[in-house]
């Protein structure tokens, strides 16, 4: 615990039995935020996991089984008798799960949506650019979710949100109006 900067208490007491605690580097800036108690120790897990296997995290699926073994005194005494154990946060899942690569992966996504949104936007005109908007709105709003959910890969709005991004930017290269009659009326593969 010394190497990752935090640290390890044990208290005992006779006929009592023993409890441990740990402490993560990062546990005064979790404090500081609104979280309840579940959300707290399922945070406090993931990033020891992380702090531990920093590189490939401890493997694709892994968050569960890993805080039902060795990262099981994080959980807190009063929620040990039936953890929850789903990942709430998915940037704390993605970092303990697939550790730094994971993490490249997601912000190589992340960008790769923030310069299609860009380029939308740019080739992009009148309802055009309020569709490509109100799409880079929606997929903010699904990331946001995801931290407080740990669903954002999983969230369906996220994939029909890309689908429509992908839609409005191949509209915007082709110099298509957005307007649905329009794109129908135009679509060669229509009947």
């Amino acid at each position: 615990m010394d190497a990752i900067g935090g640290t390890l208490s044990v208290e005992s007491s006779p006929g009592q039995g023993t409890r441990l605690a740990f402490t993560t580097p990062l546990d005064p800036l979790l404090n500081a935020l609104p979280l309840d108690i579940i959300r707290r120790y399922l945070a406090r897990a993931g990033i020891a996991m992380f702090l531990d296997h920093p590189i490939t995290g401890v493997g694709l699926g892994g968050f569960q089984p890993q805080l039902l073994g060795p990262y099981f005194y994080y959980i807190d005494p009063e929620y040990r008798p039936a953890p929850i154990t789903l990942a709430h946060t998915d940037v704390i899942r993605v970092a303990a799960e697939e550790g730094l690569v994971g993490l490249a992966a997601l912000t190589a996504f992340l960008a790769g949506i923030a310069m299609t949104l860009r380029r939308a936007m740019r080739g992009a005109d009148g309802f055009q650019r309020i569709a490509v908007a109100a799409t880079g709105l929606g997929l903010l709003a699904v990331f946001l979710a995801a931290q407080t959910e740990g669903r954002f890969f999983n969230d369906p709005y996220l994939w029909l949100l890309v689908g429509t991004l992908g839609a409005l930017t191949a509209m915007a290269r082709q110099g298509q109006p957005a307007e649905g009659a329009d794109i129908i009326a135009r679509n060669p593969s229509s009947p």
